[in-house]
């Protein structure tokens, strides 16, 4: 369960996504509501460091949100997390995983406001 190699298959963003992406914006964009995004918890497994469909696939995802304005906090490694950080799947941090997770993410959160507002 914990072994997963999801990134290591090539991902492809559906259509759909960039319709609902597009909406969000056409709400967003004239009220001044930044948007930001981040990386999904996941497992980390060693492969998605050195793997070049990994490399491509951070880089499909940083070129969708990139598309739309949206900034992304951190890289991909700052939302992996070893396996003790998880609950039930490669997905769900545990109490100890949501911590770690939530520090790190407010810590960058932080950090790029402060750019973006400068």
């Amino acid at each position: 369960l914990f072994r997963s190699k999801a990134l290591i298959n090539k991902i492809e963003i559906h259509e759909d996504l960039f319709t609902i992406m597009e909406n969000i914006c056409k709400f967003s964009n004239p009220r001044n509501i930044q948007l930001f995004a981040t990386w999904p918890n996941l497992f980390k497994h060693p492969e998605y460091l050195t793997n070049e469909v990994a490399q491509k696939n951070y880089r499909t995802i940083r070129n969708f949100w990139g598309n739309f304005g949206i900034p992304v906090i951190g890289d991909p490694n700052d939302a992996m997390l070893e396996e003790e950080f998880f609950y039930d799947s490669y997905y769900h941090p545990n109490q100890k995983g949501m911590k770690v997770r939530t520090e790190k993410l407010v810590t960058q959160f932080s950090e790029l406001t402060q750019s973006v507002a400068n």
